[in-house]
Order: structure tokens, then sequence, then C-alpha cells
């Protein structure tokens, strides 16, 4: 217990510096991302980070998966109109050609890269364009393709540009169909870009190992303190953090890079695991279960719902592929759900649980506002750019960030009732020690020479000269008296017995018997006879008591 109550206060110290560093990485981040438009995008590499390149690019989509010749054709007659010009185009059938061209330059010594910051793309490939050929330079894609594939081993796709005396054009083709399509693209030095990656990589290590710390420090803290509360937060904060992985290109990168078919679905895997896990916690935050029983009802009807698609994929992955979108938006629905539940619920509880209601209130309306800003970018409403961060990276950072300090003053809470605990329960066994000195007192004053008596730990006081004999029955004792018929029964030893009885009238005649000599009517060799007629075995390991006895 002692080694418990240090370890809490380790545990808090070691949770509030997560919880600063964590807010402090959250104001820092959006500022790490540059992205303004200029006219002569080539002059703002001089001294920008880098250059949001979609405004240079002129979008067309197609129904069939056309060659590089046959496009660039196809645009020439004139047949192919431009689309919207927008980074996000919603869930889409299509397959998208992007045009663009860089002028003339003369730093040709500059490399310049683009970057295409969407780690979940089906296939891309990018194509420079001369007076008479076509020259693939760069692909990728994370369907059918391994990571170790792509030319440029990053976790979004990378395409290193000839930049030269003389202007290029290209042609950027993305398949992303079944899917939400989504393209910001952002025009690098190579340099610049791969001293950037460095700190953005190191700081989102940071990032991740403060969250995985917390994450392990609860769980630490549950089994602690026994409490499932602090399991459910470390469970539901790892899967924050594998989501969070997986929606940066981090996993596919690190974790599972020959997994292409796992790294299509691992996003709809792990909202199911945040949304179950999310519910199991709101359970014990908010006490659902004792206020609100329909309501833990409902959670446990969509769970199951949740994890049945999962299943679905895994058995029939064809038909779940066929039917991505529909599944998608019912999923969506579904969490949706769960969302307005457990405001329902923090609204029901808030009388006798009104602190939690109101850090529920403030951490879930983050990724609540998150979720439906990445929908309206998924469906092409909201332009992506327009976010310095993916939207649910902010808002479930944000919540980390305020359950966090929930947990600590939860943590704080239990420290305090430990310790009032111990010093109760220390307080409790010094007077139980001083009432068994007085117990102890008072057995000596009754057993006194004129009122001889012995006292039982039933508390019962036996007077010396009414005990028979006394009989062993495993941890127990049985006190024969002259003025019961039944016998005392007692929890103590023979041993203890002989200690606590006159020596000159009790002897022991068997491992089981004590007996009273001044009950004894006839003493044989083998037995002895009582006063009332009850005889008693002597085994030979004792007989020389008797004939002490008889001396």
């Amino acid at each position: 217990m002692k080694k418990k109550q240090q370890l809490l206060p380790i545990l808090i110290f070691n949770v509030n510096t997560s919880f600063i560093i964590i807010f402090a990485a959250l104001l820092i981040l959006p500022f790490l991302s540059v992205a303004q438009n200029e006219n002569d995008f080539l002059e703002q590499l001089s001294f920008k980070e880098k250059v949001n390149f979609n405004s240079y690019t002129k979008i067309y989509e197609t129904d069939v998966n056309y060659t590089v010749i046959q496009i660039d054709s196809l645009i020439k007659k004139g047949a192919l109109q431009l689309s919207q010009q927008l980074v996000s185009q919603g869930f889409s059938q299509k397959f998208y050609w992007l045009y663009f061209k860089i002028p003339s330059t003369e730093h040709p010594k500059k490399q310049l890269l683009i970057e295409l910051n969407n780690p979940f793309i089906d296939q891309v490939k990018l194509y420079e364009k001369t007076d008479t050929s076509f020259t693939k330079i760069g692909f990728g894609g994370d369907r059918n393709k391994a990571f170790d594939d792509r030319n440029y081993k990053n976790r979004r796709f990378i395409f290193p540009l000839n930049n030269s005396p003389k202007a290029r054009a290209y042609y950027l083709m993305i398949d992303k169909r079944n899917a939400s399509v989504s393209f910001p693209i952002y025009l690098w030095h190579k340099n610049t870009f791969e001293n950037y990656e460095i700190k953005q990589n190191l700081y989102y290590g940071i990032f991740f190992g403060v969250l995985c710390f917390i994450s392990f420090m609860a769980i630490i803290a549950g089994i602690i303190t026994r409490r499932s509360l602090f399991i459910y937060y470390g469970a539901y904060t790892f899967f924050i953090i594998l989501y969070l992985c997986t929606a940066l290109g981090f996993s596919y990168q690190y974790l599972y890079p020959q997994s292409h078919h796992f790294n299509n679905y691992s996003r709809v895997i792990l909202i199911v695991l945040i949304t179950v896990s999310s519910t199991l916690f709101l359970n014990k935050f908010l006490n659902i279960a004792t206020k609100i029983p329909i309501i833990v009802k409902a959670f446990k009807i969509i769970n199951i719902l949740l994890t049945f698609s999962i299943f679905f994929w895994i058995c029939f992955t064809d038909l779940y592929q066929s039917a991505t979108v529909l599944l998608l938006n019912i999923m969506y629905i579904l969490v949706f759900c769960v969302f307005i539940l457990a405001f329902i619920a923090a609204f029901k509880t808030y009388k006798t649980k009104k602190t939690n209601a109101i850090i529920f209130f403030i951490a879930f309306s983050f990724p609540i506002v998150g979720s439906v800003a990445y929908i309206g970018i998924e469906y092409g409403m909201i332009e992506e750019s327009f976010f310095p961060l993916n939207p649910i990276f902010l808002g479930i950072g944000l919540e980390v960030v305020i359950l966090s300090v929930s947990i600590i003053k939860q943590l704080i809470k239990i420290y305090h009732q430990k310790v009032q605990f111990e010093n109760e329960n220390s307080l409790l066994s010094s007077r139980n020690e001083t009432l068994k000195e007085l117990s102890y007192n008072l057995e000596r004053k009754l057993n006194t020479k004129s009122n001889p008596t012995i006292l039982l730990k039933s508390k019962a006081v036996l007077k010396i000269e009414d005990i028979q004999y006394i009989a062993s029955d495993g941890p127990y004792l049985e006190f024969f008296m002259t003025t019961k018929t039944m016998p005392e029964i007692d929890r103590q030893t023979l041993k203890w017995a002989l200690n606590n009885l006159p020596s000159d009238s009790f002897i022991q005649i068997h491992r089981s018997y004590i007996v009273n000599l001044k009950q004894v009517k006839v003493l044989k060799a083998s037995e002895l006879l009582l006063f009332d007629n009850t005889t008693l075995k002597v085994s030979r390991s004792f007989k020389k008591n008797i004939e002490h006895f008889r001396n």
C-alpha cells in the first residue's frame, strides 16, 4: 500500500508535465506551416518554406483511366473541360489529372520538389512533358503497392522536378476512387524541404511520445488504483495515437509498410476502436450506467454494429470495397449518434456529476467540430487549405489536453483519499492495540486468587474450578464445564491453555486433552474417570505426567 501511495504523486507529476508539453506543442504546430500565393512562385521559394501550388494547376477529371498521351490529346482538342478548382473534390469515382508548368529559372542547381500532402492515394503518377515525349518521373500509391515501391520514401507523396533554364510542363494523375478525393499540393526547394522534414518529424516524435506516455501512465494508474476509468482512458488515448499516426502516414511508413491492403482500411478500424473505447470511458466518467441505463444499452448496440462492420470487411473484402462510400456514411451516422447520446448523458448527469459534465462539454466539443470540418472537407464543402492542420488532429489534441487535466485531478483526489484512509487505519490500529492491552489487564484482574478465571477470545469468562477437561478439535478448543451441558468453544491451542491455567491442577494426558485433576475420580494406567463418569484416554507419551501426579 505504501509503495502504491508513493507511486501516485510521481504519476501526477509526470502527467502534469506531459500536459504542459502537449499544450505548448499545439500552440506551436499551426505556425510550422506557411502557404501563401504570389504571382511568381519561384521568387517565393527564396524566402518561404513552401508555396501552396494548387492555384497554379489546372484540374481535369475523367471516367476512364486514359494514358498521359491520350489526356494531352484530349485537352488539345478541347474534349475535356476544366474541373472546379478545389483541393477537396468530395467522394468521387473519377480519375483526376492536374496540369501545371514550372517556368524557366536562373538557379537550375536548386532542386525542386512537388508535395502531394495526402498519405491515402490509391495510385499517383507524375509525367514530365517535352516537345516530343512524356517521361514518368514519379509514382506511388497505397493500394497494391508496398511503401518501399515509392520513388521517394516519405509518408506523403513527394516528386523531384527537373529545375532547368527551360520551362517544363507536368501531368499529375491521381486515382482515389470509392473515397474522398483531396490533393493539397505544395512546391519546395529540396534542401528546405529536407530540413523542414527533420524538424517536423522531431516535433511529431515528441508529440506522440508524450501522448504514449500519458496513455501508459493512465493504464498504470488504473492498475494501481484498481479503477477501470483510467484504464479505459489509457486505451482511448492509445487508439487516438494510432489514428493520428495513420492519418499522417507514419503507420504505413514504420508499422506495416508491406500491408497496403490493411493500410487502406486501418483508419476505419481505428475509428471503431476509438468510438468503442470512448463509450466505455464516458460510462465511467459520467457514471451513466447508474443514472441512464438506456443510453448504455444504446452504446452497446452501436458498438456491436461498428464491430460487425469490421468483421464484414474481413469476410467480404470485395463487397466492402464496392460499397465503401455507403458504409463510411453509415459509420459516420453511428459515430454522430454516439456524440449525441454522450451529450444527452452529460445533460442528464449534470446535477450529480457537474464538474465532469462541464469537462465533457468542453473537451468533446473540439473533436466534434474537427470531425464536422473534416467531413466538410471530404465532401468538398470546405477547402482543406483553410486549416493549418488536419481539423480532427487539432480537435483530438485539444480534447486529450483537457481530459488529461481532469484525469490529473481524479488522481490527486484518489491520492488524498488514500492518505486519509491510511491515517484513519493507523489511528484505528493504535486504538485496537490499546483495547487489547485493556483486555489483557482486565483478564489479569479477573484471574485473581479469590476468583480464578480465564478469558477467552469470544469474551467469555470461565471459572477455572468449573473446567472438567479441554478437548482440541483442529484450530478450536472445547471447554467442558461442570456448570454447562454444552462445551464452550474458542479458537485457541492447547499450548495457550496450559500457559494460562494453573500447572498444579491441569495436566495434558493426550495430544487432544487437558484435564483438571480436581475433577478426576479414578486414576488408571491408560485412562481417567471423571466425577460425571466421563472416561478420557491417556496416551503413552503423556503417562509421565500421570506418574508425576501420583508421586
